[in-house]
């Protein structure tokens, strides 16, 4: 077997391994001597350093006002307060927007792949047996 073949096939025994049910990306390396399972997880390491580097931000919290349960009257009001009020028992007082830790991780992602392919992987959909 060639050394391409056996890079291949590792990683997708490895994403077969993790459960991967309906398929999954595979990254392969067509350049010969790089494409064995060594060298991928040497890449994968350092582009998986290069990636975490992008700091996760916490997400931007404000207080809810308690007045967005409030009644607007009526059976409607009464019901829509119920299920607001059901809803948020329990809960912080906090409404958050995750924005910004969404933008930091597909970065990280970004990275992570921009930095495969400049080692000479590539990434395909794999679709499960």
């Amino acid at each position: 077997m060639t050394k391409n073949f056996l890079g291949i096939l590792y990683v997708v025994l490895i994403l077969l391994l993790q459960g991967c049910v309906s398929g999954g990306y595979v990254w392969s390396n067509d350049s010969g001597a790089k494409a064995n399972s060594r060298q991928f997880t040497v890449d994968h390491n350092t582009c998986n350093l290069d990636a975490m580097k992008i700091a996760i931000p916490s997400p931007a919290c404000t207080t809810v006002d308690k007045s967005e349960c409030s009644n607007t009257g009526g059976l409607g009001g009464i019901i829509a307060q119920s299920v607001c009020e059901s809803e948020n028992r329990g809960k912080p007082d906090q409404k958050c927007d995750n924005t910004a830790v969404k933008a930091a991780k597909e970065t990280r992602e970004s990275v992570y792949a921009s930095c495969m392919a400049l080692r000479g992987w590539t990434r395909a959909w794999v679709s499960a047996p």
